[in-house]
């Protein structure tokens, strides 16, 4: 469509891509902490 702005869609993307990497990032840093101990 002619309204789109690609800046806004790549920082659209961008949040979505950080908000599904979170969690993972989440799981790995407790399995660091807990080789830790």
């Amino acid at each position: 469509p002619e309204n789109f702005d690609p800046e806004i869609g790549r920082k659209i993307a961008r949040q979505n891509a950080i908000a599904k990497i979170w969690p993972l990032e989440g799981y790995l840093l407790k399995q660091q902490l807990h080789e830790v101990k």
